[in-house]
């Protein structure tokens, strides 16, 4: 089963209509705290787009709602009542999501934090907070080997994340 994750609309505005048609669950996040919401609204109020994805669209391309909790990030053993785990990027989400499932492994293709642009080349990320980044995860990786031991993580092609899970795969060749 595949899933996609959405958290930031102004990131997935570009191509999240085309997500109506493909075969996998979907999730739209959206945050459960008052100072996101009220955010939102003078966002909205100001005539600029609102942080997360409007309901309507997330409904269009048959999403399911996942709650965040950014403002004060923690991450829930029951996310069945709880909100996932945010922590500067939509990752930690899909994440908290993907230990639930209790799999054998989890690969993080993509997923690297360095400040040496986007994968697809589209924009640099030089004001990208790497240290928050990595901050949640390694707060993931110590809730991971608390509660999911069964559970091993593989980075493709780290840079800032090398060493920090229990192997590192590398299919190109990285220059730093």
């Amino acid at each position: 089963m595949a899933y996609i994750f959405l958290n930031d609309y102004n990131a997935v505005k570009p191509y999240i209509s085309e997500l109506e048609n493909y075969d996998c669950v979907k999730f739209c996040g959206i945050h459960c705290n008052n100072e996101i919401y009220e955010h939102n609204k003078y966002l909205i109020m100001n005539q600029q787009q609102p942080l997360f994805i409007p309901d309507s669209l997330s409904r269009q391309i048959g999403a399911q709602r996942f709650y965040t909790n950014a403002q004060r990030p923690k991450i829930y053993l029951d996310i069945s009542s709880n909100p996932l785990f945010e922590y500067y990027s939509v990752v930690f989400s899909a994440l908290n999501f993907a230990l639930y499932t209790q799999p054998k492994k989890i690969y993080l293709i993509g997923c690297d934090c360095a400040k040496n642009g986007y994968w697809d080349k589209s924009k640099d990320n030089k004001d990208m907070s790497v240290e928050k980044v990595i901050d949640g995860y390694k707060t993931l990786k110590l809730f991971r080997d608390i509660y999911f031991t069964d559970t091993s993580i593989v980075s493709f092609n780290p840079i800032g994340l090398k060493g920090l899970f229990d192997e590192d795969v590398y299919t190109v060749c990285i220059v730093q």
